[in-house]
């Protein structure tokens, strides 16, 4: 009954302008929920009408689809309500709406791991750069702002707010003692 239902979908009614991942998440979608496959006796062709019809979106209307197949609106809404159309179109909806937001939180989750990253290198390179650097000629306010933005800097690209249990997070250099004189 199926007939080859992702063929169906990418050749005659591609999701144009989509991100590949968002639309492998649509079709798997349709695949997984019976109410968005082709219904028995459902002819093939008002099933294209149907997908077409779904990837309008919410601004669809079946006078924007008569006007795209070159034919009356009645015949549409005839088709739309014969295969139930309205409610097959906003389950479509709100899977795509899902398949996007999935997608949204797939694309943040790698720009934080990103951003983690090139903090933990420029942490990196200022433990490095501290360990080339006459300290002597730093003071200790330039070299605890440059720790406090390489820590803040990895926090925030790792989603960890700078502030635990409601307190402030702070970082206090306290002068080291001489050793003791054991002699």
């Amino acid at each position: 009954m199926q007939d080859n239902l992702r063929e169906i979908i990418e050749l005659e009614c591609p999701l144009p302008g989509e991100p590949q991942e968002i639309r492998d998440q649509i079709l798997q979608f349709i695949e997984e929920n019976p109410i968005l496959r082709r219904w028995p006796h459902e002819p093939l062709r008002m099933y294209h009408n149907f997908l077409l019809f779904a990837q309008m979106g919410p601004a669809r209307s079946y006078t924007a689809l008569a006007r795209l197949l070159a034919c009356k609106p009645s015949t549409i809404k005839k088709q739309a309500q014969k295969f139930g159309w309205i409610e097959r179109a906003a389950v479509y909806d709100q899977l795509r709406a899902d398949a996007e937001l999935t997608f949204s939180l797939i694309q943040r989750k790698e720009m934080l791991e990103r951003h983690a990253g090139l903090a933990v290198k420029m942490g990196e390179k200022v433990s490095e750069a501290l360990d080339q650097i006459d300290t002597s000629q730093m003071n200790s306010k330039d070299i605890i702002d440059m720790f406090k933005a390489s820590v803040a800097i990895e926090r925030q690209a790792r989603g960890i707010p700078d502030e635990n249990n409601g307190e402030k997070v702070s970082i206090q250099l306290v002068p080291a003692k001489p050793p003791e004189d054991t002699q």
